[in-house]
């Protein structure tokens, strides 16, 4: 199973005049830019023009290969470059570590990028391959800057790629996580405020399983005349069935007060109460080699067919809110 990372392609701008005869008649830019896209990818074996940055690199070129592209879904191969020393053990004991000769070796690890050209339906999938640190930013800046070329040249036009988010709810999601993913949570964090002497109103909105916990939380804080502070509590397996109801107890309590709630799970990570999270589906290996070696999936099913893994992937983000927007960088905690 590889994980993928969704991305929304928006296409900015209007179109100038059809100077260089591009758009065909019956498809203008302008309802159809997934059309010239799937052009511009071109058939198998093209190579699209794809740079990266290097820090104190400059620009170099990403090497890549379209492996499909029918139907309006495309497979790109995109390969990162390593260079390795390699130091060459000493054919004799008596030589010297220092006097080995050292090798470069160059590897071209690689992730796979689905692009889901069909009308309606302009989408970038990601694979988050260790080959690229398990992060897909780069290559997304990759493909922007190489759509956007090609759109600024004949149409005049912007491409933007951004991950698409959804935003959540703090206990559907812990619930989806545990239920659904089978995932399991190894802490959780929960920020406290201390309440000013003589006022009840908080009082009165703490459930009743947690009053006694945060009479202890006040009464440990006001020791030190701290107005605040977090506590992270370590969960095991054994110990998470016992505390579940009170840990989704604490969890709908920072959703209805606007305090800190995280909870890191053992493959999902850190997941902060209400926050928007990144679209990411798992596919089964076997779904894209199917598509790609042009074989007939054993079923019609998103666990074998690439068409149908698209159009899962497309309605339950588009389902449960996506919104188009960064992620905010959170501040280290202290």
């Amino acid at each position: 199973m590889s994980n993928y990372t969704l991305h929304n392609l928006l296409f900015i701008g209007d179109p100038r005049a059809d100077f260089d005869g591009v758009q065909e008649p019956d498809k203008p830019v302008r309802v159809y830019p997934e059309h010239y896209l799937g052009k511009l990818i071109g058939p198998r074996g093209n190579t699209l023009k794809l740079w990266r940055n290097r820090q104190g690199k400059g620009e170099e070129p990403v090497p890549n290969r379209v492996l499909r592209n029918e139907g309006g879904i495309a497979v790109i191969r995109v390969h990162n470059v390593e260079h390795v020393m390699l130091t060459r053990l000493a054919e004799q004991d008596s030589e010297r570590l220092n006097d080995c000769p050292i090798d470069e070796e160059t590897n071209y690890p690689f992730c796979y990028v689905v692009v889901d050209c069909r009308h309606g339906k302009c989408q970038l999938a990601i694979e988050r391959s260790s080959n690229w640190g398990s992060e897909t930013n780069t290559l997304r800046l990759c493909l922007e800057k190489c759509f956007e070329s090609y759109f600024q040249l004949h149409f005049d036009m912007r491409v933007e790629v951004r991950e698409k988010m959804i935003a959540t709810q703090c206990e559907q999601f812990i619930e989806h996580r545990i239920y659904e993913c089978h995932d399991l949570p190894l802490s959780f964090t929960y920020e406290y405020h201390c309440t000013d002497p003589g006022k009840e109103e908080f009082n009165r909105r703490v459930p009743k399983q947690l009053s006694k916990p945060f009479k202890y939380l006040e009464s440990y804080f006001g020791c030190f005349n701290s107005k605040s502070g977090y506590t992270t509590n370590n969960v095991d397996e054994e110990g998470f069935q016992k505390s579940k109801a009170l840990m989704m107890t604490v969890a709908s309590f920072c959703s209805d007060n606007g305090y800190e709630f995280v909870m890191n799970f053992r493959d999902y990570g850190e997941y902060r109460c209400n926050e928007e999270i990144r679209a990411r589906f798992q596919m089964n290996d076997l779904v894209i080699l199917t598509y790609i070696n042009k074989a007939l999936p054993e079923q019609h099913t998103s666990a074998f067919d690439l068409e149908v893994w698209l159009d899962e992937v497309f309605n339950d983000a588009f389902q449960n809110s996506v919104v188009h927007a960064t992620p905010k960088r959170r501040k280290a905690r202290h």
